[in-house]
């Protein structure tokens, strides 16, 4: 199972803790190759890294994992064109959650 844990105080993810879940969970999900955590513009819609279904377990994930929902206005390419977009996705959606 993956878990999102929080290696900074207060309980709040840093940004690292982040990439280095997502890096788990494509390696788990997409590919054998480790991702480069750091590479913003690595592209994951254009290069397979992420499909129709592996956005359905990334959204499990999220849900299941670091504990909220996408809605429905969360799910557009920009958002999930690369790994910085979808690592700005996500802390968007942190802040929300109380």
């Amino acid at each position: 199972m993956l878990k999102l844990e929080s290696s900074s105080a207060g309980g709040q993810m840093a940004d690292t803790d982040v990439r280095q879940a997502l890096a788990r969970f494509f390696a788990q999900t997409a590919s054998a190759t480790p991702l480069d955590t750091e590479d913003d513009s690595l592209e994951l819609l254009s290069s397979g890294l992420l499909d129709s279904l592996a956005m359905v377990q990334l959204t499990m994930f999220l849900a299941d994992e670091v504990g909220f929902e996408l809605s429905d206005e969360d799910f557009t390419e920009a958002n999930f064109a690369t790994l910085g977009s979808l690592v700005r996705l996500v802390n968007r959606k942190r802040t929300v959650v109380p």
